[in-house]
């Protein structure tokens, strides 16, 4: 298992904008009307005709907070929209989407939630603009198609995650370009940091999927009930003995903060690499004898 803590900022450069109406404090706006403020889109819930004279993101009792920008969403970490799913930065006219970040010395390259028949990753020297490594992935899994019989009729499996380990070296950026799956290509979460080894998971996984009931009352008083999925897998990783105290030290430091948990590290993992990105909601150790203890971790995933 692998932790890495998500350092992306910014992007270098993208091929999307913000293309969303922006907020104006001269217009009017109507219950339900969007509005975008900085990189987040909000709804009105005040009353017909009117607007407010603080910009949305300051006037929170009468504009909601509802997703980040199309621009936005694959670096969003907003505490109020934990759940991102489906606010993918993407083009949808066939349009490769390119994306340029810049490495500052990291070492560990994640794009979750993508969409994309092929993704090419590209590290380049930022002087010299010198190509240094390329690497492509296929994102159709083509392991699935047994024979031509199949390949003909059968719909294919596809990878929807991408785990790239960086060779640290300066001067570096990232380019990352997707190429469109039926007319969209997308990356739901983009992670770039450096990544610290636990230990290793053994294959006592817990892949949990529970979903939970929640109701909410809208500006009409009228109470609506909603399904949601909640997906919080449990690895147990095995540790050195001397080591827990320092980990346990580590996770207390990241409470709160997402991470990118790598739990099989191999190339060409059968597993896309068994990642999750979230927050630990719980991390009990067992030592079982001088040498060797157990870390059970549980995840809250984030994606």
């Amino acid at each position: 298992m692998t932790i890495c803590e998500n350092k992306i900022g910014s992007y270098l450069s993208v091929n999307v904008t913000e293309d969303e109406v922006l907020w104006d404090v001269n217009s009017t706006y109507n219950n339900g009307d969007e509005a975008r403020d900085n990189n987040y889109i909000y709804k009105y819930a005040g009353i017909d005709g009117y607007n407010s004279t603080l910009s949305p993101e300051n006037e929170r009792d009468i504009w909601i907070i509802d997703r980040p920008t199309n621009y936005w969403s694959m670096l969003s970490e907003n505490s109020e929209l934990v759940k991102n799913t489906g606010y993918q930065t993407q083009k949808t006219d066939s349009t490769d989407l390119v994306v340029e970040f810049t490495l500052s010395n990291y070492n560990t390259l994640a794009l979750l939630n993508v969409t994309a028949s092929t993704v090419l990753i590209e590290l380049i020297n930022t002087s010299t603009s010198e190509v240094i490594e390329t690497t492509t992935y296929d994102m159709i899994d083509r392991d699935s198609l047994t024979d031509a019989y199949l390949h003909y009729f059968s719909e294919p499996d596809f990878k929807y995650s991408i785990y790239h380990p960086i060779q640290v070296i300066s001067g570096i950026k990232v380019k990352i370009t997707v190429s469109p799956l039926y007319g969209t290509a997308g990356i739901g979460r983009a992670v770039l940091g450096f990544s610290n080894y636990l230990g290793e998971t053994l294959f006592k996984i817990k892949p949990i999927q529970t979903s939970y009931t929640s109701d909410t009352v809208n500006e009409f008083g009228t109470t609506i009930s909603t399904v949601n999925p909640v997906y919080n897998p449990t690895y147990t990783i095995k540790i050195p003995s001397y080591r827990m105290n320092g980990i346990m030290k580590k996770f207390k430091n990241l409470a709160g903060k997402p991470l990118l948990f790598i739990g099989d590290e191999t190339d060409g993992s059968l597993f896309e690499n068994l990642l999750t990105y979230g927050l630990w909601s719980k991390a009990q150790p067992t030592i079982t004898n001088l040498k060797r203890g157990d870390l059970e971790i549980s995840i809250q995933d984030l994606t």
